[in-house]
């Protein structure tokens, strides 16, 4: 694969996409300078080899530092493609790498998320002023690929519909949003740094998964649970919850420690039959000692979560809600 391009070498940059040009494939290189050793480049999924090459490709960056703060490891995902409808070679593409459009039409005299509150899916979505027709749609066509992805996403999404008095508010605001999202507890508010950030699976479905935690996961909510009370603890919580999901292991990526990453490895494994199945924690009797062991490291190790302290008593309780006999296969979707 040639590292022929260069991309903006910003950590808090982690969605990008490019021109996929030709043979070329794709396509990154970034130096090192200041005395740090040269990174290491992974590279996760392959890019077809068939694409056109007026196609667009998206890519998944994450970027990790040491102690020091030099950038050591640079992994990126390879998520989807879009094509020129004339296109006859680019292939389907895939459902992150789409354009946005909604079903239900940009008639401004429809409800902004799509049909009558009655026959709507999904929980009620308030939207920024700011926003256009399309940039709405967009959101809510990714809200509704959330809950058709899988059982334990769909799970979230009608449990945040059944909440009484729940308005989830979605808005774009490059000014309040440091990385690329953050949910607000105060106002159930979920802001995106970009329009295209709003569209993006993982970073949606991370956004989602707060608010149920907030809403329907922890009985007071996660409002109180601020760098020095807890925290660490919320974030790691998703980083499982979407290892569970995927079955496979990811959460310590960051982690230099191969024994530990090793256990988790296992752990995840096990828990899921090789992510064949979701667990039922309730019947996993060391789940909490077991997450709060691995939580220990991810906060220790994660640039992510640098500075965050954990809460020692703060179990999981949204995994144990979500993961309580649900199967992962004929959900009834």
């Amino acid at each position: 694969m040639n590292e022929n391009t260069t991309l903006s070498n910003d950590y808090l940059k982690n969605i990008a996409t490019q021109k996929f040009a030709g043979t070329n494939n794709t396509f990154i290189k970034i130096a090192s300078s200041g005395g740090c050793s040269p990174s290491t480049t992974i590279w996760n999924n392959s890019i077809p080899s068939d694409l056109a090459g007026d196609c667009q490709i998206t890519i998944y960056v994450e970027y990790t530092y040491n102690s020091i703060g030099c950038l050591t490891t640079v992994e990126f995902t390879y998520m989807g493609h879009t094509c020129p409808a004339e296109c006859t070679t680019c292939g389907s593409g895939s459902e992150s790498g789409e354009e946005s459009g909604s079903s239900s039409g940009s008639n401004e005299d429809e409800p902004d998320y799509g049909g009558a509150p009655s026959e709507n899916p999904l929980p009620p979505v308030d939207f920024c002023e700011n926003l256009n027709q399309t940039q709405k749609e967009g959101m809510i066509n990714t809200f509704t690929n959330l809950l058709n992805d899988n059982c334990s996403t769909n799970l979230i999404v009608k449990k945040l519909k059944q909440t009484p008095g729940l308005i989830l508010k979605m808005c774009i605001d490059s000014v309040r949003v440091a990385s690329n999202a953050h949910y607000n507890t105060t106002n159930k508010e979920i802001l995106f740094k970009t329009e295209f950030v709003s569209t993006f699976m993982d970073v949606f479905r991370e956004e989602i998964f707060h608010a149920y935690q907030d809403n329907v996961g922890y009985t007071n909510g996660i409002g109180s649970y601020g760098v020095s009370t807890g925290r660490a603890n919320i974030e790691f919580e998703y980083k499982v919850f979407r290892d569970i999901m995927n079955g496979y292991p990811s959460a310590l990526n960051a982690s230099p420690n191969l024994t530990i990453k090793d256990n988790y490895k296992d752990w995840i494994e096990t828990i899921t039959n090789f992510g064949s199945t979701y667990p039922n924690i309730s019947s996993i009797t060391d789940f909490n000692i077991k997450f709060h062991s691995f939580l220990n490291e991810h906060t220790n190790t994660d640039p992510t979560v640098q500075g965050f302290i954990v809460n020692s008593s703060l179990n999981p309780a949204t995994l144990h809600h979500i993961f309580n006999g649900l199967v992962k296969n004929n959900c009834g979707m």
